[in-house]
């Protein structure tokens, strides 16, 4: 049988009683009939009237019987109490125990009718979501599935704990199974094991009902719609590993070949993401000339890939076998790149990504975003062969974010000749970076340093200096040991303007701090101040730029626009140009996409808005802008 959570009363959730003190004060309710308001009770009442049951003597040792198991003496109890209480509120509490000491002696149907007539006096909505889904749970448990799932459709599970949360999608994945209805069971199930989390390890039951569910599931389709935004959860891969490679969704075979001036895109255009995309279209038809009077013939044919992998494996599907393009442009989102990625390679669908991520690698697909690879080995080239600088730490967030950039960063300053000699990472929503400082130069393992603690503790003997001060901070504290010349660190303004000065707190100062393009922002000086000062970072634009082309683009896109272009408008409108180049002189008909492919490759030197564009190992490569912070502004490094 389910275990059922109980609302505590109070401010706080969790089991019966939590937030109840045995000290406290005891208040008893009103003998007498049961009284019936003749309006809403206010607020404050309701406040008042809580405030009595979950002091009440009787209430208590009704709680403490139910936490003991002495299940039939709770309920007892509880009919002791009904008999002279009048506050419909304090009625609604009372039942609601009733109920689940009901349920946990395994008899479902005096449970509903208890958590039905608690609901019947209209608890707080604080407490209201907690009542109706023990109401779900034993609807559940006495195999009334239709009511149950009628019941949590009440619920908002975000009003939940997690905690309940994760038992709110248990018991529907549970119903829906009753129901045959196998991907929504799953997904129910997914949203458990993310409510639920990894703390104490996913729970088998939650693995049994997710395998049952999916054990009934075979088309790649409906597979795709049980991970689809729910990639993250702990449980996912059991569904992930059973989608082919490609995603095949019963797609018709693909065309080989597609109208040479027909260009295909896709990007999000409803959903979270649909601002993003509708400037992303706009600096595309801008570099293709869509509606220049002058410009050439391309035709767009534009498929919104919303915020979900399944439309965007359609989209791609509709733009290679309906819509005869000869080259995609998109997606912009990274969530599934690889599926995407792997279904372009089946289609032989020649495929420019805007995506951060570059996704799976093959022959038809070339990475034309902004990312950490490419980030990672300017920075790392321009430190090493412009700056002189040899010797890199890095510090980074312990996050898949985090990692790549700082792995993408080791392996690039080694094939330069560089050497990385510290590597320091912290948690997501870290604020005090003290210890990875000291870890970092040393002065966090004092065992490893007795000569020098000794050595401290005879100056300051000789000296006879017993108190820690400002002027005497040198013969307590270990000298930090600095190995390095430059500290790499990929991340947010907000998390950079805590770590930088900290490196000056601890006295690790002549040492050049570098970043990635999150660094290009007002936030960094604002946040970071005078200890960003000198500090080198990489981005794909900058607004105040001399590049003659850059600056093109810039008044070309804030004239239709009416705002200033980010790095994102600024790939895309670059990934469109490096297509142009290789389709503008051909002429008009059929064009093998294979053919388009082995173009795409050539491509060599194309001026952009973010520099010149040449293909090289699955990507657009090219020589992104270096900035630094110099007399408290960002500038171009010259």
């Amino acid at each position: 049988m389910l275990k059922i959570i109980v609302f505590t009363f109070g401010l706080g959730l969790g089991l019966v009683g939590c937030s109840s003190s045995s000290k406290a004060p005891q208040k008893s309710f009103d003998a007498g009939r049961e009284y019936q308001p003749k309006s809403a009770p206010s607020k404050t009442q309701r406040a008042h009237e809580e405030n009595a049951i979950t002091r009440d003597s009787d209430y208590l040792a009704m709680q403490s019987l139910y936490q003991k198991g002495k299940y039939a003496e709770a309920i007892e109890r509880g009919n002791t109490l009904e008999k002279r209480i009048r506050s419909p509120l304090a009625l609604a509490y009372v039942r609601n125990l009733k109920g689940l000491s009901y349920l946990a002696t395994r008899k479902p149907l005096p449970a509903i009718v208890q958590f039905q007539r608690a609901l019947d006096y209209q608890p707080p909505e604080l407490i209201k979501p907690y009542v109706q889904f023990n109401l779900a749970a034993a609807l559940s448990d006495a195999d009334q599935v239709d009511d149950a799932l009628e019941t949590l459709k009440e619920i908002h599970p975000e009003a939940l704990n997690l905690e309940t949360r994760a038992k709110f999608h248990s018991v529907r994945a549970k119903n829906l199974l009753a129901k045959s209805a196998w991907v929504d069971a799953a997904r129910s199930t997914l949203e458990a094991s993310k409510s639920a989390g990894t703390t104490n390890g996913v729970k088998s039951a939650y693995v049994e009902l997710l395998d049952r569910a999916v054990s009934q599931v075979s088309r790649q389709e409906d597979l795709l719609k049980i991970v689809s935004g729910l990639e993250d959860s702990p449980l996912a891969d059991r569904v992930l590993k059973r989608i082919a490679p490609g995603l095949n969704l019963q797609a018709p075979p693909a065309t080989t070949d597609g109208d040479t001036y027909t260009i295909g895109v896709m990007l999000p255009l409803s959903g979270r993401f649909a601002d993003f995309g509708s400037r992303v279209l706009n600096a595309i038809t801008l570099a293709l000339k869509v509606y220049d009077p002058n410009g050439t013939e391309f035709k767009l044919e534009i498929e919104d890939t919303g915020d979900s992998v399944e439309q965007t494996i359609r989209a791609l599907n509709r733009l290679a076998n309906e819509r005869r393009v000869s080259v995609v442009i998109g997606p912009l989102l990274s969530k599934g790149i690889d599926q995407v990625a792997a279904r372009a390679e089946t289609l032989g669908m020649p495929l420019v990504t805007l995506t951060q991520q570059p996704g799976a690698t093959g022959d038809y697909v070339i990475s034309a975003g902004l990312s950490p690879k490419m980030q990672a080995n300017e920075i790392a080239k321009v430190a090493i062969q412009k700056l002189g600088l040899k010797r890199f730490a890095i510090v980074y967030p312990k996050d898949k974010f985090g990692e790549q950039y700082s792995q993408s960063y080791w392996d690039a300053v080694e094939a330069l000749g560089g050497e990385v000699v510290g590597i320091e990472s912290y948690a997501p929503g870290e604020t005090d970076f003290r210890q990875v400082v000291d870890r970092l130069v040393g002065t966090y393992y004092k065992d490893a340093r007795v000569r020098e603690t000794d050595a401290l503790v005879k100056q300051r003997d000789e000296l006879k200096i017993t108190h820690k001060t400002r002027k005497t901070t040198q013969y307590f504290d270990l000298p930090p040991i600095i190995e390095f010349d430059a500290v790499f660190i990929p991340d947010e303004p907000k998390v950079v303007g805590q770590i930088l000065p900290t490196f000056a707190y601890r006295d690790v100062d002549k040492v050049k701090f570098l970043g990635i393009s999150t660094w290009n922002s007002p936030e960094l000086v604002k946040r970071a101040q005078a200890f960003a000062e000198g500090s080198v970072f990489v981005d794909g634009l900058f607004v105040d730029s001399e590049s003659v082309a850059a600056q093109k683009f810039i008044t070309r896109f804030q004239r239709d626009q009416g705002a200033a272009p980010s790095t994102i408008e600024a790939m895309a409108y670059d990934a469109a140009l490096a297509v142009e180049s290789v389709l503008k002189d051909l002429a008009p008909g059929r064009l093998s996409r294979s053919d388009v492919k082995n173009r795409l490759h050539s491509v060599h030197d194309v001026s952009g808005a973010t520099g010149k564009i040449s293909y090289r190992d699955g990507e657009y490569a090219r020589n992104l802008t270096l900035l630094t912070v110099k007399g408290g502004k960002i500038t171009e490094l010259k």
